[in-house]
Formats: C-alpha cells, structure tokens, sequence
C-alpha cells in the first residue's frame, strides 16, 4: 500500500484531538480519551509513547474513509481521496473540496470571487 511519514508533535496531537471533535465525533461516540497536557506527563517519552499508542488505537477501530473535514485531512497531509497531499502554507486553498447546497432563495454573483445560484 501507498505510506509516508508524517511526524508531529505531542501538541499536534492535542490539535487533531480539538479538530476531530470539532468537525466529525461527538467525545460520546468516539470514546478517544482526552489527551493530558504534556507538563503532566513530565516528558517521560514512554508514557507519551504510551498515550498515544491507546489514542490512535482507538482512532484506528473508528476512522473510515468519510473523513473530509478539510484541517484533519490537512493534519494528515491526504486528501478527500486519500492521496498524499504537499501542504504549502502559502495556497490559497490547499485542499480539495467537495460541496452540497440546496437553494432556497437566487442569488447572482456580485463580484469575481463569488458564485451565482439558481
């Protein structure tokens, strides 16, 4: 199979933590543990080792391919379909989205960034 490495922080993970409970699981659903802050683990790499080996097992039992929340598939460098992904902090978008609207009321673009809708 397709892999690459991805390293991140302690702190990082903290992040995909706040982003994976923002944009797709309920804390109730997941039951992914809340990762401590790191002063309370007194940089013992073992035990981080250990945190985050439980976490990401549990994540692993409960991911699937319907992840598409643009910052954790930012995180993960993977696009909506899996692919690696270069982020380049610069762009103006950087990853790929797919969109669903339903319209209720026209609208006609007023500006060149903006969409018409009918």
């Amino acid at each position: 199979g397709r892999g690459w490495l991805v390293r991140r922080s302690y702190e990082d993970f903290q992040t995909l933590d706040a982003l994976l409970h923002q944009c797709i699981y309920d804390r109730r659903f997941s039951q992914l543990p809340e990762l401590p802050p790191l002063h309370t683990l007194n940089n013992d790499a073992e035990i981080i080792h250990n945190v985050l080996m439980d976490y990401l097992g549990r994540f692993t039992s409960i991911a699937d391919n319907k992840i598409n929340c643009g910052p954790i598939l930012t995180w993960m460098e993977i696009d909506n379909k899996g692919n690696r992904l270069l982020v380049n902090d610069e762009a103006v978008i950087n990853v790929p989205a797919i969109a669903a609207a339903q319209v209720i009321k026209r609208y006609t673009a007023q500006a060149s960034d903006e969409l018409s809708f009918e």
